[in-house]
């Protein structure tokens, strides 16, 4: 008979008797919790010691998830950490209604805040694995339990409300948001989530209304665009304005212009532009200024407050919009003068940072008139002036005070001129000088920060990488200089063969000695930049890239040795993809397995997101294998789980995840990921690139299926970048065009002219030269019935064009991209050809420019010419599909024309 309830009998239980009848009744008070939880916690009160010590030992239990049908191992394995780390134990094991018991127990102690963020993190960490145990265990309902009692972020509460969705329940007016959690959160922090829930929902009113009672400006904002409510925002940011003091006013004027510019108010737009317009450089919110600006259109206005003074920001927004002359003119040069002046520029410059990086008072930075250099030698790159350009980058990269090159900063972070150099060339056409100028002839060695830029611009490359191929060729070519062997590593990890390598020999012989060699970068250990290297599966795709697919699935073999999960699984994907499905199932289900036993236990210290998108990946995987055999009751199952390890509330995950489904063409389970995590993300949208990413992946996977959302995200995203430093100055040039485009292409699609002329000129103020929309949509625009207006368009980008390439005639990039245009849209053929004909003698090996000529001359029934010049294309590069087909195209119209002419 077990313990009465009876006030005064249960306690003469715990004290009295013999030894073995006390500990009888507190195992069976252990197990009586949901009928005797008051009188135990009334116990550990009691004066006898022995009744209070008995009470709080099964308070103890309880609190770690223990009860008496655990086996020993179970219970020892929960007496072996804190209270935290037992609950975690509970939820590896899936004994996730004992993890409930136990926060229950623990929810008015002190250590209850410390619970719920372990909990929490576990639960973002190594979700995948939990789902699986509740499907296997059915309790996924005590796990949502779980996330209720625990769910103290806006991240788990969301998680716990797609959860309970995907149990078919409509989350409504009368459901309860907030979880129980929230309870012991401040009221404003509870306001807060129900403010993302309510918005994830799409329940935008309420969460308005939410948002105003918080006082929280930036949720009302978020709130506001979610809600698609443009006036209100543009209207509520100029009352703001007028109403703040000077500090706020830019994010007041900034938000006041993204509101007018989507509701078409252009009294309030007029009005934010002249504000902004009147922000000092000296002000903090300065690049923010400039930023909105730049996005919206008003990239003139923009440049007028860059200047010599910002010449990074200048060049970059300048050269994306195709205003090179305009950057030029504002960093002090004239382009008529860059021949007889240039090498007078260069001795100046380098006269300036001598002064500064010897002067044992300054910070040693990079003088502004290196800056300037610097800003035109990616001048001269955009507009083919190559010869300059370079002339730029050999002096400032070779400059030396006492033999050494020139430093700049201060211990611990210093770098030499010559890694500026680099770091200015990463992102131009010229991105191939970068190996070439970071180690030169005589020399030993390469920075740290070089190395850095060198990986940058070779595919699949790391620094260790990058260390262990350097390393390995030594050993093959001793005699070799250090500027030899580089190049000669620069090049093969290019994709091409150098002088002196053998490949019969010598990829079977680089293989060995990368095989023996260590991983480890020579450069620091906690240096940022050699973080989760991925160095091995670098020298995977090396061997791939060289044809060697035999030695890349060595190195696979060897890492999977080693442990490498990732490289089991793509081990099964190679199964998978070779038709061995039961073998890639079997690789699929180990990785599986080795991924969850590899971050269990040590607190939480070997779990991580990326383990638990390895392990997503294995069973999307196994999924794919099911239904492809024809397996529905497993690919059902497997479907059914991958669904609701779709609800973790890791944001990073879900963008991994869904991205990968996107691309095996998965779009349904991908699209229903993105559309859940868009909202919660947003309101991170200034901590990092995180929402950008999600939103980017999920526009550009439906944007042919579902346009206006893909606008209306991609959009918002960019938009959320004003106020955040984590993009480079010519995105904001290069994303609204995206944007704009894609308006663009909606509104041909739907006959809607209007909209397509509001798109076309916004694209012609952010770039009058978007060679992209002209090319590919403006044929489109004819077919759609607005010829008038494509052929108006056409001749103002081939005429601004023509005026550009008179400033800039050996820009053979532009003169190229220009006449393709206008044989794409079968117009103004004579003088496109006499501009392919330039491009072709300033680069007269290049297959590109000789196709452009040889569609130009077919369009003007020039048709035997054309194919001779296309079959000499197709010679010089016989791996570029698209000569391959415009051959064919000739040699079927040259032959049409021979069977059409009489003998």
């Amino acid at each position: 008979m077990g313990p009465t309830s009876d006030r005064g009998t249960w306690a003469d239980q715990l004290s009295k008797g013999r030894y073995s009848s006390r500990q009888r009744a507190t195992l069976q008070m252990w197990g009586s919790r949901d009928d005797l939880r008051d009188q135990v916690q009334e116990a550990a009160r009691h004066p006898d010691p022995e009744v209070a010590g008995r009470a709080k030992w099964i308070l103890q239990q309880w609190r770690r998830g223990a009860v008496p049908e655990m086996s020993p191992r179970v219970r020892a394995l929960l007496q072996q950490g804190d209270d935290p780390a037992a609950i975690v134990e509970l939820m590896e094991l899936g004994r996730f209604a004992s993890a409930v018991i136990a926060v229950q127990e623990s929810e008015q102690s002190v250590e209850f805040d410390a619970i719920a963020e372990r909990v929490s993190r576990a639960i973002a960490l190594r979700f995948p694995f939990f789902v699986q145990q509740a499907i296997q265990t059915d309790s996924l309902r005590e796990l949502i339990e779980l996330l209720d009692r625990t769910a103290v972020n806006k991240e788990v509460a969301v998680s716990r409300l797609r959860l309970i969705q995907s149990q078919g329940v409509d989350i409504d007016s009368g459901t309860r948001l907030l979880p129980i959690a929230m309870s012991s959160q401040t009221l404003q922090d509870q306001r807060v989530v129900k403010i993302v829930l309510l918005n994830f929902l799409g329940r935008h009113d309420e969460a308005l209304a939410q948002s105003e009672m918080s006082n929280e400006l930036d949720f009302v904002r978020i709130s506001q665009k979610l809600g698609r409510q443009w006036q209100a925002l543009a209207t509520d940011g100029a009352d703001l304005a007028k109403n703040s003091d000077a500090s706020h006013q830019v994010t007041h004027w900034v938000q006041t212009l993204v509101g007018a510019d989507r509701s078409g108010d252009g009294d309030l737009y007029s009005k934010a532009i002249e504000s902004l317009l009147t922000v000092s450089r000296d002000d903090v919110d300065f690049d923010v200024a400039w930023k909105a600006l730049t996005m919206h259109g008003e990239v003139d206005a923009a440049l007028e407050m860059l200047d010599e003074q910002t010449p990074e920001a200048l060049v970059d927004v300048a050269l994306a919009a195709s205003r090179p002359a305009e950057a030029m003119t504002k960093l002090g040069f004239r382009v008529s003068e860059i021949d007889v002046r240039l090498e007078s520029w260069i001795s100046d410059a380098l006269d300036d940072q001598l002064v500064a990086s010897t002067d044992p008072d300054s910070e040693r930075e990079l003088s502004l008139s290196i800056r300037r250099l610097l800003a035109l030698m990616k001048c001269l790159i955009a507009v083919g002036r190559d010869d300059q350009a370079r002339e730029i980058a050999d002096r400032l990269s070779s400059e030396t005070i006492d033999g050494r090159l020139i430093t700049l900063g201060r211990s611990p972070n210093v770098q030499t001129l010559r890694d500026r150099v680099l770091q200015n060339l990463v992102s131009t056409a010229h991105s191939e000088w970068v190996p070439d100028l970071a180690v030169q002839a005589g020399e030993r060695s390469i920075t740290a920060s070089g190395r850095w830029y060198v990986a940058r611009v070779l595919p699949d490359t790391e620094i260790a990488t990058l260390d262990l191929m350097l390393g390995a060729i030594l050993s093959l070519h001793r005699h070799a200089s250090y500027h030899e062997r580089f190049s000669m590593v620069c090049d093969l990890l290019r994709g091409e063969i150098p002088d002196g390598f053998d490949p019969d020999r010598d990829f079977d012989r680089l293989f060995t000695q990368l095989a023996k060699r260590s991983a480890a970068s020579r450069l620091a250990p906690n240096d940022p930049r050699t973080r989760r290297s991925q160095m091995n599966h670098d020298i995977v795709a090396f061997f791939s890239r060289h044809g060697r697919t035999d030695l890349a699935d060595e190195c696979l073999k060897e890492l999977v040795l080693k442990g490498d999960t990732e490289a089991l699984l793509e081990l099964a994907k190679n199964e998978a993809d070779s038709g061995n499905a039961e073998t890639a199932d079997q690789y699929f289900q180990l990785t599986w397995d080795r991924v969850q036993s590899n971050g269990r236990g040590r607190g939480l210290s070997r779990a991580s997101d990326d383990d638990a998108i390895i392990a997503t990946k294995a069973m999307i995987g196994q999924w794919l294998v099911a239904r492809r055999r024809g397996d529905q009751a497993q690919s059902e199952r497997l479907r059914r789980q991958i669904e609701l390890t779709l609800c973790s509330p890791s944001t990073g995950f879900i963008n991994e995840v869904a991205g990968y489904l996107s691309e095996i063409g998965e779009t349904e389970l991908a699209s229903n990921a993105y559309r859940a995590v868009l909202p919660v993300a947003i309101f991170d949208a200034d901590q990092g690139t995180e929402f950008y990413d999600i939103a980017r992946g999920y526009a550009t996977m439906i944007r042919s299926q579902n346009p206006d959302d893909a606008i209306r995200w991609f959009d918002l995203a960019v938009s959320e970048t004003i106020q955040t430093s984590f993009f480079r100055s010519s995105a904001y040039i290069t994303l609204p065009l995206f944007i704009r485009r894609w308006g663009l292409e909606a509104a041909i699609d739907r006959r809607d002219a209007k909209r397509a002329r509001e798109n076309l000129d916004r694209i012609l103020k952010l770039d009058p030269l978007d060679i992209t929309f002209a090319e590919e949509l403006l044929p489109k625009m004819r077919d759609a019935g607005m010829g008038e207006e494509a052929y108006r368009v056409f001749d103002q980008v081939f005429d601004d064009g023509k005026e550009y390439l008179k400033r800039f005639p050996m820009d053979a990039t532009t003169g190229n991209n220009l006449a393709w245009v206008a044989a794409m849209n079968d117009r103004r053929l004579e003088e496109a050809l006499t501009m392919s004909e330039h491009t072709v003698f300033l680069e007269p090996d290049s297959a590109i420019y000789r196709d452009t000529l040889a569609e130009i001359l077919f369009r003007m029934d020039r048709k035997k010419e054309a194919l001779h010049i296309e079959e000499s294309c197709l010679l010089d590069d016989p791996t570029q599909w698209h000569l391959h087909q415009q051959v064919k195209k000739y040699r079927e119209a040259v032959l049409a024309d021979k069977i059409d002419q009489p003998n």
